[in-house]
């Protein structure tokens, strides 16, 4: 409690860090003045032993009020979750880069096959060509839902697909007038990339083909967060990506297989972590069943099942897996002394499987720790973190969009969220935060003005060192 109290008394002192009725709470951020407040609690209090975040929190919330502005409704009715069993840390972070000895050893450990050939550019062959003008051909001489080459699509998209296949079998046709009967001799890959790469398995044999592309996007200046790194195996390239189309597996059921696959999501889990064990420990966050049932069928698309297992790495203590998942954009917030660098999308890894192995890997917004701010934050109490809430809930309440309105809070969870820091476009700081995610319905309407449930967007975020508010919009 005496690590609360100091923390506390320095937070009055500091008004800057204190949200108010007055002033917008989403503008009195200060990261600096709150990693020396952590510093200094952590000084005075070393000697005594940390009290774990879940101690210090009620069980449950429970709401039923409405706001002083618009007499908007808010209910809750949720268990409290907090995502760490001991304390929470306080962690500086930055983008990792992958050097080309681990660009190999994972697109080797996709492939199963060494050496890795390197397809760049892209080079067409008369075959390649012969093939795509023959089924462009086929499309074009009956576009409509009765043809079969083009199953799966509307009507509507085939009239406005149909003339631009028309200019692109154009060209093809000029193209295949020039074209070569084999591909040029690829080069080994040596690991290293430039804004993306295509390797193959084989410096001859493109029918051997079995990976589409290894990926690294992201990384431009001003956005160091919107990254990534992705591999996949020949037609798998849209798998592991949607959420909303996609089967949630109950953890009860990682042990049973599902139909069109023998291996079990546990099996799925293992050899996901085992791939990613050189390069982090991580904790499961979800698994997905993802088969032909989820999408969309188009010409060409292959039969398949698979689990997408989804990974939080853990870089200090098992505290530092309970990354909470909140989404951020990039952008740059206004100019010179007062502009911040912000970005970025959580940190996740992504990894596919099914009988045949890994289909697909890819690493969202890679980080590495480099400095351990505080290994034990101290936290405001909850019933402050409460009052901010409902104080903030007023301030939103207050747009005349929210007027005759309710909101239910789904879940209301303590986790890590990754903040900005300002004038840092390579750091930021994982940072212990509390996040309510909910549904805000207006009366009358069917249509949610906004709702978070399960995804990845909550309803509102407070810092739990300072009290201050994150707009998840721009990450501060």
């Amino acid at each position: 409690m005496k690590r609360i109290a100091i923390v506390l008394l320095a937070l009055l002192l500091l008004c800057a860090c204190q949200p108010t009725p007055e002033v917008d709470a989403v503008k009195q951020k200060d990261t600096v003045q709150m990693v020396e407040t952590v510093k200094q609690a952590d000084e005075q209090f070393a000697d005594e032993p940390a009290v774990p975040a879940k101690e210090q929190m009620p069980t449950h919330l429970n709401w039923d009020f409405y706001t002083e502005t618009q007499q908007a409704h808010v209910v809750a009715d949720v268990p409290i979750t907090v995502l760490s069993d001991g304390s929470f840390p306080l962690l500086r972070v930055e983008r990792r880069t992958f050097d080309a000895e681990q660009n190999l050893a994972l697109a080797k450990a996709l492939l199963g096959t060494d050496p890795v050939y390197r397809l760049t550019p892209w080079e067409a062959t008369k075959s390649d060509i012969e093939k795509e003008i023959k089924s462009l051909t086929e499309m074009l001489a009956d576009p409509s839902t009765s043809n079969p080459a083009w199953e799966g699509y509307l009507q509507e998209e085939i009239d406005e697909l149909a003339e631009g296949l028309a200019e692109r079998l154009e060209m093809l046709k000029e193209q295949y007038r020039s074209a070569g009967d084999t591909p040029a001799e690829n080069p080994v890959w040596d690991g290293t990339v430039g804004n993306g790469a295509t390797v193959v398995p084989s410096a001859s044999d493109r029918s051997a083909m079995e990976c589409d592309s290894v990926n690294f996007s992201g990384g431009r200046e001003g956005a160091p967060y919107d990254w990534r790194a992705d591999y996949c195996k020949s037609g798998h390239a849209d798998l592991g990506w949607d959420y909303n189309l996609k089967d949630r597996i109950d953890p009860s059921e990682y042990g049973t297989a599902r139909a069109g696959v023998s291996i079990t999501p546990r099996d799925a889990i293992d050899a996901a972590q085992k791939l990613t064990e050189p390069y982090a420990e991580t904790a499961v966050i979800d698994v997905f069943w993802d088969d032909e049932a989820n999408d969309t069928h188009r010409p060409g698309k292959q039969l398949r099942h698979a689990y997408t297992v989804h990974l939080m790495p853990i870089y200090h203590d098992s505290a530092s897996g309970a990354f909470l998942d909140t989404w951020t954009e990039s952008e740059t917030i206004g100019s010179g002394e007062d502009s911040y660098r912000i970005t970025w999308w959580r940190e996740q890894i992504s990894v596919t499987v099914n009988d045949e192995g890994i289909l697909r890997f890819g690493w969202q917004s890679p980080l590495t720790v480099t400095e351990v701010v505080s290994e034990s934050c101290a936290l405001l109490p909850f019933d402050e973190i409460e009052q901010i809430a409902k104080q903030q809930l007023n301030r939103l309440a207050a747009q005349p969009h929210f007027k005759n309105s309710t909101l239910t809070v789904r879940s209301c969870t303590l986790g890590l969220v990754r903040i900005a820091e300002p004038y840092q476009m390579e750091r930021a700081l994982l940072t212990p935060v509390w996040c309510l995610y909910g549904d805000w319905l207006q009366e009358g309407s069917d249509d949610m003005y906004l709702a978070s449930g399960n995804a990845a967007w909550p309803i509102l975020e407070i810092n739990a060192i300072d009290g201050t508010i994150i707009d998840p919009m721009k990450g501060y």
